[in-house]
């Protein structure tokens, strides 16, 4: 079978099943499978396809049809123009936080050798991007699970910044202390589980049956972690210091009262690219 006629038979197979683009996913699957980028993929379609490679692709096509996501098969995402390693049971990074990102780096400018706190890393993408970006920094970053601590630091020494990036497991602040920060951390950054409960049944399978629960789930009203962060992070917060929160579709006035209630000021509410209130930016008095 040549390579055009894989991903003629693939791109059916998964547009019957649902996939919202599945020309483009069975050509990064076999991208995957036989070690190339997709545009040279794409120069190759008359390329016969060894019977190996061929079971292999077949057999990812079944873990994809099987709402398997995307990236926990092929073990990589792409962040803010870097390569991740993610694997079952660690949270999948988003486009979305990649604003988060670029709002946490925009404080990081006015602060000399700036030191960061990742309330959960998960992968580790936002701790490893900031600690690239920022070669005098020192990172903090916690999650509650091994797991994903695990997937963080192997990606912080893939990026090389391993020396630079301190793990943590634990929930929220429970393996922090406020003492160890000294004077507290520049930036306090954090995208939270903020899906509330009762809406994650109705997720994309992709979701709501394969990535990790812990990760999304933000309790009855969305806020819980959200609220836990603004009331007790501010204590590992610098003075002038600033925390950057990813937040939930309509979640941005009750975040933003939080903030405020927690004695946070300059409180700014900043919009994705769908004009949807994403990032939540605070500043400790």
């Amino acid at each position: 079978m040549t390579v055009s006629e894989f991903l003629s038979s693939s791109t059916q197979t998964l547009q019957q099943i649902g996939i919202e683009n599945p020309q483009l996913e069975a050509q990064v699957l076999l991208s995957a499978v036989i070690g190339i980028d997709r545009n040279r993929l794409l120069l190759a379609m008359n390329r016969e396809l060894p019977e190996v490679q061929l079971r292999r692709a077949e057999r990812f096509i079944e873990l994809r049809s099987s709402r398997l996501p995307l990236q926990y098969i092929t073990e990589n995402v792409e962040f803010l123009g870097l390569d991740f390693s993610i694997v079952p049971g660690v949270f999948i990074p988003r486009p979305e936080t990649e604003l988060l990102v670029i709002e946490a780096a925009e404080r990081l400018e006015l602060v000399d050798a700036p030191s960061i706190l990742e309330v959960g890393t998960g992968s580790g993408v936002v701790a490893v991007v900031l600690a690239t970006r920022f070669k005098e920094a020192l990172v903090y970053a916690n999650d509650i699970s091994r797991g994903a601590i695990e997937v963080a630091r192997e990606n912080a020494s893939t990026h090389g910044v391993s020396e630079r990036i301190l793990f943590f497991v634990g929930d929220l602040f429970t393996a922090l202390t406020a003492e160890r920060f000294g004077g507290g951390v520049d930036v306090l950054v954090s995208n939270p589980p903020y899906i509330p409960s009762s809406e994650i049944p109705s997720l994309a399978p992709e979701v709501c049956q394969h990535e990790p629960i812990v990760a999304i789930d933000g309790g009855e009203d969305g806020l819980r972690f959200i609220k836990a962060i603004l009331e007790h992070g501010p204590a590992f917060v610098a003075e002038r210091g600033w925390l950057v929160l990813e937040i939930g579709i309509g979640e941005a006035k009750a975040a933003a009262d939080m903030a405020a209630s927690a004695g946070l000021e300059d409180i700014r509410l900043v919009k994705d690219l769908s004009r949807i209130e994403r990032v939540l930016v605070a500043r400790k008095p």
